[in-house]
Order: C-alpha cells, then structure tokens, then sequence
C-alpha cells in the first residue's frame, strides 16, 4: 500500500508542475500570444494616406500626431490595461488619443465613406484571423517553459 501512495503522490507532483504556472510564467505565455495578435492587429488597422512624419494637429487633439494608428500597437508581456503584473498581456494602441481613434473606426460613426465602411471591425476580424496561431504560439511558450 504504501508504494500506491508512494506514486500517487509522484503522480500529484508531476501533474502539479505542469498544471501550476507562476505569474512570470504566465506573462511569457500570454506574452508570445501577444506578440502574434499584435502582428494581424497591424495588418489590419486601417491607415491613411496622411504622412504624419513632421506631426500634424489632428482633430481636436492638442499635441500634434506623429505616427498612424497602425504604429502605435503596444503591449507589455504580464502587465494588463491597468499596468498591473497580474500575468496577463493586453495588446492595444499607445496612449489616449489612438484608443479613442481605434474605437470610432472599429466600431464606425453615423456617416461613413465606402473605405471606412471597409474598415469596420478590423479588431474582431484580427482575433477572429489570429485565434489558431496565438494559441499555437502559447502553446509552444507553455511546452518550452514547462519542458514538454
């Protein structure tokens, strides 16, 4: 009896170590995925044909834009919208204004031109493209770290 609760307890360990991921683990995870997510997230924002290189006052915004929305993709591997280390990763634009820019196109406005109706959705349709290859690229961090 004593060899059965011997391996059991073998077999709990084991199972543990591969079942139980750290926070840092999990920002390694969750930030490969990140990575690949941001990767269709960029090929699908809409850009426009404005060349932002010298800045450019656009809206209502005070200080002048310097990049597309497509350039300001961001993310930090383990750290969530709220810059906490909680293991997650959110991937999104960088700062205020292009949040607020990613909205209105994603979602649209009451009048639209044919190329912004083209554009809608462009973030659902990026999760919808990237599902299989960020859990592939999760998958394969997770067997890498836990030595599967």
């Amino acid at each position: 009896m004593a060899d059965l609760s011997k391996e059991l307890n073998d077999w709990l360990n084991s199972l543990q170590k591969h079942v139980n991921v750290t926070h840092e683990e999990k920002a390694e995870i969750t930030g490969a995925g990140a990575k690949v997510y941001a990767e269709y997230l960029k090929k699908n924002t809409p850009v426009s044909s404005v060349n932002y290189s010298k800045g450019k006052q656009a809206g209502h915004a005070s200080e002048k834009k310097k990049a597309h929305m497509r350039d300001m993709i961001t993310y930090e591997p383990g750290l969530d919208a709220e810059k906490e280390k909680t293991g997650n990763t959110n991937v999104g634009y960088d700062g205020k204004y292009f949040n607020f820019v990613a909205m209105i196109t994603n979602n649209g406005k009451r009048k639209m031109s044919a190329k912004e109706e083209a554009n809608l959705h462009f973030v659902e349709r990026s999760r919808k493209e990237s599902e299989k290859a960020v859990q592939s690229a999760m998958e394969k961090k997770y067997r890498e770290i836990k030595g599967n």
